[in-house]
């Protein structure tokens, strides 16, 4: 066995396919974080101790558990948000009761948006691209990234110039921010109850590895504020009600899979 009582954390990146029953393991390990490539997991490759393990999978597509079912009370599984569908149908993990997505939801404001993307360990680099259309065709901005998520580049059609230029969300301080999950960034000078559309593309060099799309609207200028975290802080934050975690953006509430609560 591989004894790791002194880490709480441990990354396997995209060469990893195949985990056998190695045992990875530790009496502090909180994190196994682990590349899209894997296609096959021992059901034992993980040992648990004292705490629920938090298993980090970036594979889109669920790998397959060998050797038995893992315990699902002793783990949290986390999986890209396009993919959680998959993981609850899928054979094996299907057991867990709970499975989260390693990206929060888009959180919005009324002139803001705070966007978030899954890390791919195989990146050079990611464009963002928002539009004002479904189509597609009316571009509001492109944000270049490099590998580690730092913006290097802004190109901003100057048609839509907004008041404020785009601007990384770091998470300082915060755990989860620790190790790469994912990166984020907060987008202001957005026009109020207005429907965007984005493309954020993984590049290799010049080469697209992986694309995803979607869209998110923003509040009314009008709307009424839900209850407020507490301090002046207008990042969206997440906070624990009654054993339920919630992202709150001083505006709305949402669940953690994205869909808003109405209190």
């Amino acid at each position: 066995m591989l004894d790791m009582n002194s880490l709480r954390q441990i990354i396997l990146k995209d060469s990893i396919r195949s985990l056998d029953n190695m045992c990875i393991g530790g009496e502090n390990l909180s994190n196994v974080i682990i590349g899209k490539e894997l296609v096959e997991i021992d059901a034992n490759s993980i040992q648990y101790y004292n705490q629920p393990i938090n298993l980090y999978l970036y594979a889109l597509n669920p790998p397959q558990i060998i050797n038995g079912s893992p315990n699902a009370n002793n783990y949290i599984v986390h999986v890209p948000s396009k993919s959680i569908s998959a993981y609850q149908q899928a054979e094996g993990w299907k057991e867990f009761g709970t499975i989260l997505p390693i990206e929060p939801p888009i959180v919005t404001g009324v002139d803001t948006a705070s966007v978030s993307w899954v890390q791919n360990f195989s990146a050079t680099g990611y464009v963002w691209t928002l539009y004002t259309d479904e189509a597609k065709t009316q571009r509001f901005m492109s944000l270049t990234f490099d590998a580690n998520g730092h913006l290097t580049h802004i190109d901003i059609n100057s048609g839509h110039m907004p008041e404020r230029m785009p601007a990384l969300y770091q998470e300082d301080g915060e755990e989860e921010k620790q190790f790469a999950e994912y990166y984020s960034f907060t987008i202001s000078g957005l026009s109020p109850d207005t429907k965007y559309y984005y493309t954020r593309q993984s590049l290799k060099g010049t080469e697209v590895i992986d694309e995803e799309t979607g869209s998110f609207e923003t509040q009314s200028d009008g709307e009424e504020g839900l209850e407020q975290n507490s301090g002046n802080s207008s990042k969206p934050q997440k906070i624990i009600k009654d054993g339920n975690m919630y992202i709150h953006n001083q505006r709305e509430i949402y669940n953690i899979d994205g869909s808003k609560v109405n209190y």
